[in-house]
């Protein structure tokens, strides 16, 4: 790996720091696809556990008081543990080209969903009855992909929450699978210390990248960030779809 490559990893964590910091989202979107140019998606999905977690424990503790459903929290949380756990055990098994194609499918799904933005409200019967299966999906997604937000962030948009109130859900939802990520990945032998100690060093530039996104969040729309965002997406899907198929 060359000093290039390098520096295109590190401007992926800054990035999906940024996008994080502005939105309260984001950072997998952005770094498992660039990762998975350089790496494989294995090693992409477990570099990205412990960053997940931590940056998730910050914002839960940051927005805790604007939780306002404990008992929706607890249903959304716990169902996405469970789908982690069937979703890592799938990124263990299944061979790169299935997941590099689920990848990129995921990320074709997630700037579709950005695009239509729908503008329906879910009642809260269909919000009790949609918690758990949109929290179980988005679990498998992330724990085989890295990426649940084409389901989670996505749910949770149909809800029209409020920034304070979306924030800390979603981080809660992402702290429980890096919970079960974290031990079932050591237990295989995905997670070494090696892979420890790359992890943890992204955090601080993940986080060096939540407070640039904070700042440029002042001056630059949430709009036009957004829009950036999924051209990136559009183009890095369409990347690993290719590698996926030609093995290049």
């Amino acid at each position: 790996m060359n000093y290039s490559d390098i520096a295109w990893i590190i401007l992926a964590f800054l990035f999906g720091g940024a996008l994080k910091g502005t939105i309260g989202v984001g950072a997998p979107v952005v770094v498992v696809p660039i990762l998975t140019i350089f790496f494989d998606i294995q090693t992409a999905v477990t570099t990205m556990v412990i960053p997940n977690l931590v940056t998730n424990l910050w914002q839960t503790y940051q927005y805790r008081q604007f939780i306002k459903s404990i008992r929706f929290v607890i249903k959304f949380a716990l169902s996405g543990a469970i789908g982690a756990a069937i979703g890592t055990t799938l990124l263990i098994s299944l061979s790169p080209a299935p997941l590099l194609l689920g990848l990129s499918s995921v990320i074709f799904m997630f700037v579709f969903f950005r695009i239509q933005k729908p503008n329906s409200i879910m009642s809260e019967t269909v919000t009790r009855l949609l918690v758990i299966p949109c929290g179980l999906i988005g679990g498998v997604l992330q724990g085989s992909a890295g990426v649940s937000a084409p389901v989670s962030v996505t749910f949770l948009n149909l809800m029209k929450l409020k920034r304070n109130n979306f924030i800390p859900i979603i981080s809660i939802y992402f702290v429980s699978m890096s919970l079960i990520q974290i031990p079932l990945l050591s237990s295989t032998g995905a997670l070494t210390p090696a892979y420890v100690l790359y992890s943890g060093s992204a955090v601080p530039i993940i986080f060096l990248g939540m407070i640039i996104g904070h700042i440029t969040s002042r001056y630059i729309s949430e709009n036009a960030f957004e829009k950036i965002v999924i051209w990136i997406l559009f183009l890095m899907a369409i990347k690993l779809t290719h590698r996926a198929l030609t093995g290049q």
